[in-house]
């Protein structure tokens, strides 16, 4: 039996170990880890494309190409409406977060090699959401986009789509 693993995290030694020790404890298959170098929706794309792919009877190297493929061409830009997340995993002072709370500073993020990291600093939510956009149809160039996702967790205050 073989088995495709994709990880959101490769720095993380349990996220890295456990399908390790997995492996070891069913000789009979065989477990690939594959890093998505992305996080929940990037991680989640691949894992549907994966899967696809196998039902259809995808071979494993195969399949593994598809994904990394698939990494290898996705960005993710993420515009958040609050910090109180970032602050609640430490990633941001209380301070920071108190003072771009007063001034409606909206941080978008990225990720480069795998990490969180703060591309720019927006203020007022629709600003926030026109950079996104901004930067998704610059980074694809005259590229088609694939998927574009705009996972929204809270309705806006104003009621309105974004």
């Amino acid at each position: 039996m073989q088995n495709i693993t994709i990880i959101t995290d490769t720095d993380s030694s349990i996220l890295f170990d456990l399908p390790v020790t997995a492996s070891e404890s069913f000789p009979e298959g065989e477990i690939t880890v594959i890093d998505s170098a992305s996080l929940s929706i990037g991680s989640g794309y691949m894992a549907l494309a994966a899967a696809e792919a196998a039902t259809q009877g995808a071979l494993v190297s195969e399949i593994i190409s598809l994904t990394t493929d698939i990494r290898d061409r996705m960005h993710l830009f993420a515009a958040l409406s609050s910090l109180k997340y970032l602050v609640m995993g430490g990633r941001v002072s209380n301070l920071a977060a108190g003072v771009a709370t007063i001034f409606d500073v909206k941080p978008i993020l990225t990720i480069r090699d795998g990490k969180l990291e703060l591309l720019e600093r927006v203020r007022t939510q629709k600003k926030t959401w026109e950079r996104v956009i901004e930067l998704s149809t610059s980074k694809a160039g005259d590229r088609p986009i694939e998927k574009n996702v705009y996972p929204a967790c809270e309705r806006p205050a104003n009621g309105k789509p974004i």
